[in-house]
This record gives structure tokens, C-alpha cells and sequence, in this order.
């Protein structure tokens, strides 16, 4: 994987799919694979391909906030605003507050005009972390 996002970098984008695609023929549940996966779906502009991959991610290890973030942020914006708001809430609830989650409900839930909501994460995010 690290491989793939040196590639990357250097904006060789065929080398890179061709390490991630060599990782998942390993490790075919490897969600930071999947995950790697669907942004470069996504930078090739096939949005359709890149959220299944950030969804397998998410599915995997639905503990690991950015793989949660990227999908929701996914979801977002592709138009299915309140299910990427409820699998961010879900995470709040099931693994505790963590800055890029309460970022992402914030800024999610303001574009939604869900002020009440905007504000309650936004004064969770002060007391947990500061800011």
C-alpha cells in the first residue's frame, strides 16, 4: 500500500492500481486496500466503482473513522445526504467522539440546515477536543 500511494504521488496512477490490485489478490479483506481502491476509482472519475470500494472499506472495519469518513463523505456527495449524517452518528455512538467524525456530522449537518444538530456536534467537538 505504500508502494501504491509513492505511485500515486508521482502521479503513476497505473502502477499504483496495479500494487493495490496485487495487495487485495492477498489480502482480499484488507479494508485500507479497498479503501486506497475506491479513491482511485474516484480520481479516475468513476464515482460508482469508488464508493462500492469505500463502502467494502467501511464494511470491513467499520471502526476506523477514516475509512467511515471517506464513505460518508461519498455518500454525501452523491446525493444520499442523510445516510452518510447517520453512519457518522452511528460511529459517534458506537465507538465514542473522534475529531474527523464530529468535523465531518458539523459540516454535513450545516449544509443540511440541521442547525441544531450542527451546533450540539460543533459544542461536543469544544469539550472533547478544544476547538
Amino acid at each position: 500500500m505504500n508502494l501504491a500511494d509513492l505511485y500515486r504521488s508521482q502521479n503513476r496512477e497505473v502502477k499504483a492500481k496495479e500494487y493495490i490490485d496485487n495487495g487485495l489478490r492477498i489480502q482480499p479483506k484488507n479494508g485500507d486496500l479497498h479503501y486506497a481502491l475506491g479513491l482511485w476509482f474516484i480520481r479516475q472519475n468513476d464515482k460508482e466503482r469508488g464508493v462500492d470500494e469505500l463502502r467494502q472499506a467501511f464494511i470491513i472495519d467499520p471502526s476506523n473513522p477514516s475509512s467511515t469518513y471517506g464513505y460518508s463523505v461519498a455518500l454525501f456527495s452523491t446525493g444520499r445526504k442523510s445516510g452518510a449524517i447517520n453512519i457518522l452518528e452511528n460511529y459517534i455512538a458506537k465507538y465514542g467522539n473522534n475529531a474527523i467524525i464530529l468535523d465531518g456530522l458539523v459540516s454535513m449537518c450545516q449544509d443540511q440546515k440541521l442547525y441544531d444538530k450542527a451546533n450540539k456536534y460543533s459544542m461536543l467537538r469544544k469539550e472533547v477536543f478544544g476547538y
